[in-house]
């Protein structure tokens, strides 16, 4: 038997333990998805955070690093269920952008609406591209 098919057999049979999702379950991580664009303007952050509140999460800007930190709490677990899979992450989560380029801090703007959290920061006139007129002579 090869090494990839061996490798294979364990993995299956792991997947098929009864125990597996119990011990999975303990080990997940919420880790939001992040989405950062940037235009000649500003830089902008649409992070997806289903199932969260508004005051469950925190912007903070320090030394041109943006963070984007929070908690989500887990449901109260009935006692007279059994629960098959439990495949949801819940947890504090933390994600941090350095941003490189000098930015209007007074005027990052943030929405949340329908899980997904925007946050626009403006960039300062001097990081904003420009076009330099040459003169012929």
């Amino acid at each position: 038997m090869t090494f990839g098919k061996l490798a294979r057999r364990h993995f299956d049979g792991l997947l098929n333990e009864g125990n597996f999702w119990d011990w999975a379950e303990g080990r997940t991580q919420l880790l939001p998805a992040v989405d950062v664009e940037e235009t000649e303007a500003e830089y902008l952050f649409k992070a997806e955070l289903p199932g969260l509140r508004k005051e469950d999460v925190k912007i903070s800007l320090s030394d041109n690093v943006l963070e984007i930190s929070g908690e989500k709490r887990s449901e109260e677990r009935a006692k007279d269920r059994t629960y098959h899979r439990v495949e949801r992450s819940y947890g504090a989560f933390r994600r941090t952008y350095a941003i490189s380029k000098p930015i209007q801090a007074d005027k990052i703007a943030a929405r949340y609406k329908d899980g997904v959290l925007e946050i626009t920061v403006p960039k300062a006139e001097e990081a904003k591209p420009r076009e330099i007129e040459i003169k012929v002579q």
